[in-house]
């Protein structure tokens, strides 16, 4: 027996129950809970999550934590500032590490040291349960007066959420329009890096 679900309203049930059983489905779906600190099995499932931070990295406690992308912001500066260039191999996706050369440790000049770590933590935005994007407001050149929008990328493997690249936005509004392209893409992870340090 064949129901036109159309003709006999069921079309309207159905799309019903598609909804309901989607807002029901278990959170184990998207890893461990709302925090993805383990990553997801369904990792096409966009997570559409997104939260305010306003701390600065110097503000972040003093540890290499890669728990969260906001900490794992905070540990990637404070390695880029001791460090320089050295720390992107090892700091990085394996796909993007792979292509990066390596450099000898040197620390920042202070007055760019500086700038790196009043760079303020301004949120978080997920494209899905592996990749997360943070949005850091930051001076650019030497004119304190300059600032704009860090858009660094970064992806989960083994627990840590690690660096997968960077752009720039002259504003906040600018960066969120930036990240909403990344949306409808699959997890082929796409890294724009700056000109001016190397991812």
């Amino acid at each position: 027996m064949k129901i036109d679900f159309q003709s006999a309203g069921g079309f309207n049930l159905l799309g019903l129950l598609v909804v309901a059983s989607i807002l029901a489905a278990p959170a184990a779906l998207l890893g461990k809970n709302a925090d993805f600190g383990e990553a997801s099995a369904v990792t096409n499932i966009p997570a559409m999550r997104t939260y305010p931070v306003g701390k600065k990295v110097l503000e972040f406690p003093a540890n290499d934590d890669f728990s969260t992308p906001e900490a794992a912001y905070a540990a990637l500066y404070r390695a880029y500032v001791a460090e320089g260039d050295a720390m992107w191999p090892r700091l990085s996706i394996r796909s993007l590490a792979e292509s990066l050369s390596t450099a000898a440790k040197k620390p920042l000049p202070a007055e760019i040291a500086e700038s790196e770590l009043n760079a303020e933590v301004v949120e978080v935005r997920f494209c899905d349960a592996t990749s997360a994007t943070v949005f850091a407001r930051l001076q650019f050149g030497n004119d304190p007066k300059v600032q704009g929008i860090d858009i660094r990328s970064f992806g989960l493997e083994n627990g840590h959420w690690l660096n997968a690249g960077e752009d720039v936005a002259a504003t906040l509004e600018n960066a969120r329009e930036k990240f909403a392209l990344c949306l409808p893409r699959s997890r082929t992870q796409v890294v724009i890096a700056r000109t001016d340090r190397q991812p």
